[in-house]
Order: structure tokens, then sequence, then C-alpha cells
């Protein structure tokens, strides 16, 4: 399956039983992501493209590979 390249108003999400705490994310992509007792979370999703690459930089050097992308085509359709 081919996956959407990444493009504002992509969603993403940290699987926290595989997040061990590394604070990659946190470290790639401040504005984005932060670290909360026991893992990180997402805190707020991208809103330019400057936050998007910091978000893809994030969940491609995530050693758990605990980050996960939701295209926007798929994140609207699962809210709307």
């Amino acid at each position: 399956m081919n996956t959407p390249a990444p493009r504002v108003g992509d969603r993403y999400a940290v699987e926290s039983t595989d997040c061990f705490q590394c604070a990659a994310c946190s470290s790639l992509a401040p504005a984005n992501f932060r670290m909360i007792p026991g893992t990180a979370e997402v805190h707020r999703q991208p809103e330019s493209p400057e936050q998007l690459e910091a978000c893809e930089a994030a969940r491609i050097n995530c050693p758990a590979e605990a980050i996960l992308r939701t295209p926007a085509s798929r994140a609207e359709a699962a809210t709307g």
C-alpha cells in the first residue's frame, strides 16, 4: 500500500505502549510533541509546512516507531 506524502492536515499520534521516553520527538518537533509521565504525546497537530517537516522527522527518527501518521484524507473521513 502506498502512503500519501505528508501534508498539512495529517494527524499524528503516539502509541504510548510502544514509546520508551527517549524524547527524540520532543527534541525534533518541540512545537508539536511533549513528554508527559510515562510517554510522549502530541500536544498540537502541525499547522505549517515547517511543523509538518519537524513532525515527519520525529516520526522517522523515533527508535520505537511509536509515532503514527494518518493522512489528511483518512483523518477527515474518520472525524467527518
